[in-house]
């Protein structure tokens, strides 16, 4: 799952109303419940926006997770 990125998913525009958040969390749910073998939960740490570098906070769904049920890697550039 790309883009795990608060803003970019859950998208800021259903940020709203807690119906479109939950419905982005059940969009999430589904992702992640249908992996067979291997699930990768991926969060670009910088996006770039006209001439500046954004930083990008992990989506607020990765953090509702047990810490046990993953590991966390971070992929240098």
């Amino acid at each position: 799952v790309v883009w795990l990125a608060d803003g970019k998913f859950p998208d800021e525009k259903s940020l709203g109303t807690s119906e479109d958040e939950e419905e982005e969390r059940r969009l999430f749910y589904v992702a992640a419940t249908r992996a067979k073998d291997t699930l990768f939960l991926m969060c670009p740490t910088t996006m770039q926006e006209t001439n500046w570098d954004v930083v990008l906070k992990q989506s607020r769904f990765i953090k509702e997770l047990d810490r046990d049920t993953y590991d966390e890697w971070q992929a240098m550039r």
